[in-house]
């Protein structure tokens, strides 16, 4: 990322004459985080905080972030953005899926072994009654 994200992105607020505590509630993100932003404290911001602050500023995530490109945004930058916003889970989420799939996966590993110990017991009562 561009070291000058956090002066485009201060420059945007300024432009659209906003303060820090309105573009965190137009966007529903945390002022801390827009701070943090601001200030450069956050180097790696998260794309779908990027794409609801983009929204409120009507800029493109590409320009804010790295300067290239046009830094307005086409409907359909709009319409990607609001998409990625709407279908994004939170990290507990993906943890819950994470735990779920994982059991899953123990309870399969477990039902394998044990139809492996039915099949080897299966196998040597076949023998013994063969003899």
């Amino acid at each position: 990322m561009d070291e000058n994200f956090s002066y485009r992105l201060r420059s945007m607020i300024r432009t659209r004459e906003l303060s820090c505590y309105k573009l965190a509630k137009l966007s529903k993100v945390s002022k801390g985080t827009i701070s943090n932003y601001v200030n450069g404290r956050i180097t790696k911001p998260d794309i779908v905080v990027i794409c609801k602050v983009c929204i409120v500023l009507n800029v493109s995530p590409s320009w804010i972030l790295h300067g290239s490109g046009l830094p307005t945004l086409c409907e359909s930058d709009i319409k990607y953005m609001r998409y990625k916003v709407k279908n994004h889970m939170s990290r507990a989420e993906l943890e819950k899926i994470r735990n779920s799939v994982n059991r899953v996966i123990d309870e399969l590993i477990l039902m394998h072994e044990k139809y492996k110990a039915l099949e080897e017991f299966l196998g040597e009562l076949q023998k013994q009654q063969s003899i």
